[in-house]
């Protein structure tokens, strides 16, 4: 995937990939993204994932901040993001980062081999319409 389906993605602009390191220590936490970009509504996808060690620091409310700030310094006035249901730490994660809960999409995400239900969260440009 990191040689392949990474840049391939990537260089169509479907996809920006990154890495979540702690520079101090020189330790890969985990990962983000910001997906399905569309222009005609101005809107992306964000996701984060970190290793088990890196949780309960904050890291994973930063890095959602920043990405939500640089998304909407570059003109994009919705960001969403779909949380497992059961996934209380990740809800917590974007309501601590400003995100609202809109609602929840029927099985739209995979997990432990079963189609589960997902709950939208979107956090919308203030002062750009």
């Amino acid at each position: 995937m990191l040689h392949e389906q990474l840049p391939w993605l990537n260089e169509r602009g479907l996809l920006a990939a990154y890495v979540i390191e702690d520079l101090d220590r020189n330790a890969i936490l985990g990962g983000a993204s910001l997906r399905l970009f569309d222009p005609m509504r101005d809107t992306v996808e964000l996701g984060y994932w970190l290793f088990v060690d890196a949780r309960g620091r904050g890291v994973a409310t930063r890095v959602v901040r920043a990405l939500v700030e640089d998304s909407h310094s570059r003109g994009i006035v919705r960001v969403e993001a779909h949380v497992r249901l059961s996934n209380i730490p990740s809800e917590r994660v974007l309501e601590r980062a400003g995100f609202e809960r809109e609602g929840v999409k029927r099985r739209l995400l995979r997990h432990g081999g079963a189609r589960v239900d997902a709950t939208l969260f979107a956090i919308v440009a203030p002062d750009i319409e």
